[in-house]
């Protein structure tokens, strides 16, 4: 597991999200399909494009969407919410890239046996 620690206005809130397929909950891995293949998509325009910048916008939102899924924070976690969006745009960043393993394409095993 991921774990962040935001200092906000005194407190320390700690934040922890997966960091590998494995550790998804089957309800988060549920919410978050729509998402993934959404950005897949986006990533394939982004690729093939010569005017990245509506792509790559539409690709960082949607990163940050996939984040605050796995955050998984009821909606009455009001400050909590606050923390994290006080973050600078490197410290998102840093989150944002520890959740790209769910863009990437996966590693399949290959059978020896053929």
């Amino acid at each position: 597991m991921n774990t962040v620690r935001i200092p906000d206005r005194g407190k320390v809130y700690h934040f922890q999200f997966a960091s590998t397929w494995d550790e998804l909950k089957p309800k988060t891995l549920h919410k978050l399909l729509p998402l993934i293949a959404e950005a897949q998509a986006v990533f394939r325009i982004y690729q093939g494009s010569e005017d990245k910048e509506p792509a790559d916008l539409r690709l960082q939102e949607l990163r940050i969407k996939i984040v605050w899924l796995l955050l998984d924070l009821p909606w009455y976690a009001f400050l909590k919410k606050r923390a994290f969006l006080s973050l600078f745009a490197d410290e998102l960043s840093d989150i944002l890239d520890a959740c790209d393993f769910l863009l990437e394409q996966p590693q399949r095993n290959t059978s020896s046996l053929v």
